[in-house]
């Protein structure tokens, strides 16, 4: 910041140095986890070079793109649509339709038109980026990227045939970039597997399954969560052949490699953060449930011993905590911080706004919502220990059974994460 100003001082506010220097900033806000901050500064460049070299520069697109990533991050599709659409016209002048950073802009705006479910107009940029990446040896790490993106592409559409080939392209490039026994290689097997289950040949799918799943053993340990992934994937497969048994010890490995992810992660995550890492536990739970409705000789107690586990992670968590800080003095300002932080967001969320004030607010509720998230991550650090006690004491719910009068029974609804447990009530 202070060589910025040295050389606003020394060229004035337009020169390229200036937005050179705006540019670096924006990348330190990045590594800081400010993306709100880095659009920021990413505009303040583009905006500069927009004036001083013209939108058919090489440097303005690359700026560009990079101003596209930031909005992106800071959740702003639209702001980043524009950025990419400029940036493919800038460097389509500057260096060529065929360059790689071209393509790169077009293979971005690709997957933003996607999102928005224009198919056609996505197709032609993802395809031109996928020919530019795969015309040279030098960005064959890019063409898995592009391959991947036109592949979800023919997935949305239901072509299996044509997904398929994009896929077995990946695995090409997966084993050549990444070694053969890489996370890029378990997955795209992984998918290939799934397709193949698709298209009926059910075999073909077993053996893909299972050979990602030989390859997540060899190069994670159990407890990992793409494993679980790998585990979960081979399990769906013997599910919808109706080979139950074969899933169970399956599921139930997934199940708990998640649970055991939980007990390290969720107690340095913030509230939301934890939410939204639970999924894949819920996910697993309700496939696990979904098998055992379908196996007989099933003690009920089995069963639900694991939803028992899973239920209200976050929400016990985040309750266990506040106890702690409620009865350690030390902590008192920290959890006031955090009450009057949540009090600000909820009332500048529910403020009325207009278009001419829709900046600042989303700037302000991104600023707030990013202290809220770092209060909850600290606050849940002091006691990582104590979660973990929490959630290992709970594996028995037995002992809240045996605390029932004799007339009383306990109903736990379950809201499942897949279609397949729609009638459950109806089974129960």
């Amino acid at each position: 910041e202070h060589t910025l100003n040295l050389a606003t001082e020394l060229y004035g506010d337009r020169h390229p140095e200036v937005a050179d220097l705006w540019g670096r900033i924006a990348g330190s806000q990045l590594v800081k986890n400010d993306p709100v901050g880095a659009l920021s500064s990413y505009q303040k460049a583009a905006s500069i070079l927009l004036r001083s070299e013209g939108d058919q520069s090489l440097t303005t697109g690359v700026v560009l793109i990079q101003t596209g990533y930031a909005a992106r991050s800071a959740g702003d599709a639209a702001l980043a649509r524009q950025c990419f659409e400029q940036a493919i016209t800038a460097l389509t002048a500057a260096v060529g339709e065929t360059a790689a950073a071209t393509a790169d802009a077009h293979r971005e705006f690709g997957l933003l038109l996607l999102q928005d479910g224009n198919v056609v107009a996505a197709r032609t940029h993802l395809e031109l980026a996928l020919r530019t990446y795969m015309a040279s040896d030098l960005n064959i790490r890019d063409g898995f990227e592009g391959h991947l993106a036109i592949a979800e592409l023919e997935l949305a559409e239901g072509r299996f045939a044509q997904a398929e080939t994009h896929f077995e392209a990946m695995l090409l490039i997966a084993r050549k970039v990444f070694g053969p026994q890489s996370d890029a290689v378990v997955t795209t097997t992984g998918m290939l597997g799934t397709i193949a289950f698709e298209r009926g040949r059910k075999q073909e799918s077993l053996n893909r399954l299972q050979e990602a799943v030989a390859i997540a053993r060899q190069i994670h340990n159990q407890d990992d969560w793409h494993l679980a992934i790998a585990l979960s994937w081979l399990a769906a497969a013997y599910h919808a052949q109706g080979d139950y048994l074969a899933a169970l010890p399956l599921q139930r490995e997934a199940v708990e490699i998640n649970l055991r992810a939980a007990e390290r992660i969720l107690p340095a995550l913030s509230e939301s953060e934890g939410i939204e890492f639970i999924q894949g536990a819920y996910r697993g739970r309700d496939m696990l449930v979904s098998n055992f409705r379908r196996m007989s000789n099933v003690a009920s107690a089995d069963v639900y011993r694991y939803v028992w586990q899973v239920r209200a992670l976050v929400t016990r968590l985040a309750e266990d905590n506040r106890r702690f800080h409620l009865a350690d003095p030390t902590s008192q300002s920290q959890l006031d911080e955090l009450r009057a932080v949540r009090r600000q967001l909820a009332t500048v969320a529910l403020a009325e706004i207009t278009s001419s004030d829709a900046e600042t607010y989303h700037q302000q509720l991104t600023t707030i919502n990013e202290r809220k998230e770092s209060l909850e991550r600290q606050v849940a650090a002091r006691v990582p220990q104590i979660a973990r006690q929490r959630m290992q004491s709970k594996s028995d719910f037995n002992a809240v059974v045996n605390e029932l009068p004799s007339d009383v029974a306990v109903v736990d609804f379950l809201r499942s994460t897949i279609s397949d447990n729609g009638t459950y009530l109806y089974d129960a």
